[in-house]
C-alpha cells in the first residue's frame, strides 16, 4: 500500500531523527573517553581520535588540524574558531549520516568557501557549516560532492544565490539556507537539485520570488518561506511542486492571494498563511487544493470572505481563521467542508451567525467562537440550538466559552446558557423543533 506524502515525509524524518540519536550516542561514547590517550599516533594534540572517528569539538582550534588521518569517515571540527576551510582532498574515504557518520564544520568563524575546498570527497553524504560568516560561496565549491545528501547553510551571512551554486549535487536530500541575507530568489536557483525534498528558506530576508525560482524540484515535499519580507508572490511559481506536502508562508507581508498561486499544488496538505496582511479570500483561492487538511489563516487583516472561497478544499480538517476582522458569516462559506473537524472563528468581529451557517459540517468536534462581539437573538439561538442536535456526543464549544456581547442585559452571558425564556422569538413551523429544549 502506498503511504500519502506527508506519511512519506514523517517516516524519513523519523529515520533521520534515528540517524541523529546515534551520532548523539557516538558523540557521547568519545566523551567519555576523552581522558584516555588517542589510539590512533597520527591523531592531533587534543582531539580523540578512535579507528575511522576524528572528534576536535570545541577546542579552540583556529585551523583545520594537519594531521588529519586520510581513512577517517567521522569528522567533526564544530564550535572552534576556524576562519579557513583549506583543501580537505585526501579525506577521500569520509562519510556522513547515512552511516551514522558526518562531517562539521558548524559555528565556526568562516567567511568564505573557495573552489576546491571540498574537492575528491566524492562519498561525502553530509555537510554542516552552518552558524559560520562568511558571505558569498564560489560557483564549483560543490561540483565534486556527487553523493551529498544533507547541506546545511543556514545562520551564515549569504547574500545572493547564482544559478550554478548548487550544480552537481544530484544527490541532495534536504538543503537549508534560513537566517541568512537572501533578498532574492532568482529563477533556476535550485534547478540542478531534483531530487531534493527539504528546502528551508525561511527568516532569510527575502522580499521577492520570481516564477521559475523552484523549477525542477517535483520531489520537494517541504519548503519553507516563512518570517520573510514577502509581499507578493508571482503567480506559477509553486506550479512545479507537485509533490509538495507542506509550505510554510506565515509571518510574511502577503497581501493578497492570486486564484492561481497555488495550481499545481495537488498533493499539499498544510499550508500556512498565518501573520501576514492578507484582507481578503476570493472565490476559487484554494481550488486547487483537494489534498489539504490543514489551512492556517490566522492573524491576518481578513473582513471579507466570499462565497466559494473555499471550494473543492474536500480534504480539509482544520482551518484557522481566528485573529483577523472578520464581521459576517456567508450562508454558503463553509459548504463542502464535510471533513472539517476544527474551525477557529475567535477573536474576530462578528456579530450574527445565520442559521445553517454550520449545517454542513457534519465532521465538527471543535468550534472556537470566543472574543467576538455576538449579538444574542433568536438566530444565535437556533444556532446553539442545532449544535446540540447534530452533535449530541460532543461538546463542539468545549471551554471556550463564547458569550453574548449584545444586548447590554445580556453580556457576558454564555452561549451555552442561553435558552428560548431568553427570548420572544416567532419561527416558521419547519425550525420550530430547532428551539424544543
Amino acid at each position: 500500500m502506498t503511504l500519502p506524502m506527508h506519511q512519506d515525509a514523517a517516516a524519513a524524518a523519523a529515520a533521520v531523527l534515528r540517524r541523529t540519536r546515534m551520532i548523539l550516542l557516538l558523540l557521547l561514547l568519545m566523551f567519555s573517553l576523552s581522558s584516555f590517550p588517542s589510539v590512533t599516533a597520527e591523531c592531533p594534540e587534543k582531539c580523540l581520535c578512535i579507528e575511522e572517528i576524528f572528534f576536535c569539538h570545541k577546542k579552540g582550534l583556529d585551523r583545520i588540524p594537519d594531521r588529519i588521518p586520510p581513512a577517517i569517515k567521522v569528522l567533526d571540527l564544530s564550535y572552534n574558531e576556524i576562519m579557513d576551510i583549506e583543501s580537505l582532498a585526501h579525506l577521500t574515504e569520509l562519510e556522513t549520516l547515512i552511516e551514522s557518520y558526518f562531517r562539521n564544520l558548524s559555528n565556526n568563524n568562516i567567511s568564505e568557501l573557495k573552489h576546491g575546498a571540498f574537492a575528491n570527497l566524492s562519498k561525502l553524504q553530509s555537510l554542516l557549516l552552518n552558524g559560520n560568516k562568511f558571505e558569498n560561496i564560489e560557483t564549483g565549491v560543490f561540483n565534486n560532492l556527487t553523493s551529498l545528501e544533507f547541506l546545511l547553510l543556514h545562520e551564515n551571512n549569504i547574500h545572493k544565490l547564482d544559478s550554478e551554486i548548487f550544480k552537481g549535487l544530484t544527490k541532495l536530500y534536504k538543503l537549508t539556507l534560513n537566517n541568512n541575507n537572501i533578498s532574492e530568489v532568482k529563477n533556476g536557483a535550485f534547478a540542478n537539485l531534483s531530487k531534493l525534498q527539504i528546502l528551508n528558506l525561511s527568516n532569510s530576508n527575502i522580499s521577492e520570488v520570481k516564477n521559475g525560482a523552484f523549477a525542477n524540484l517535483s520531489k520537494l515535499q517541504t519548503l519553507l518561506l516563512n518570517g520573510n519580507k514577502i509581499e507578493n508572490i508571482e503567480t506559477g511559481v509553486f506550479n512545479n511542486l507537485t509533490s509538495l506536502d507542506s509550505l510554510s508562508l506565515h509571518d510574511n507581508n502577503i497581501h493578497k492571494l492570486d486564484s492561481e498561486m497555488f495550481k499545481g499544488l495537488t498533493r499539499l496538505f498544510k499550508l500556512m498563511l498565518s501573520n501576514n496582511n492578507i484582507s481578503e479570500l476570493k472565490h476559487g483561492g484554494f481550488a486547487n487544493l483537494s489534498e489539504l487538511q490543514i489551512l492556517y489563516l490566522d492573524n491576518n487583516k481578513i473582513e471579507n470572505i466570499e462565497t466559494g472561497a473555499f471550494n473543492n478544499l474536500t480534504s480539509l480538517k482544520v482551518l484557522h481563521l481566528d485573529y483577523n476582522n472578520i464581521h459576517k458569516l456567508d450562508l454558503e462559506m463553509f459548504k463542502g467542508l464535510r471533513k472539517l473537524d476544527k474551525l477557529f472563528l475567535d477573536h474576530n468581529m462578528i456579530r450574527h451567525i445565520p442559521p445553517g451557517t454550520i449545517d454542513s459540517l457534519t465532521s465538527l468536534s471543535l468550534l472556537w467562537l470566543d472574543h467576538n462581539p455576538l449579538t444574542c437573538d433568536c438566530n444565535i439561538l437556533l444556532f446553539v440550538n442545532v449544535l446540540k442536535k447534530s452533535y449530541p456526543q460532543r461538546d463542539v464549544l468545549w471551554d471556550n466559552d463564547p458569550s453574548c456581547h449584545f444586548p447590554v442585559e445580556m453580556k457576558e452571558k454564555s452561549l451555552k446558557e442561553i435558552t428560548k425564556n431568553d427570548f420572544n422569538c416567532n419561527v416558521v413551523e419547519n425550525e420550530l423543533f430547532y428551539l424544543i429544549m
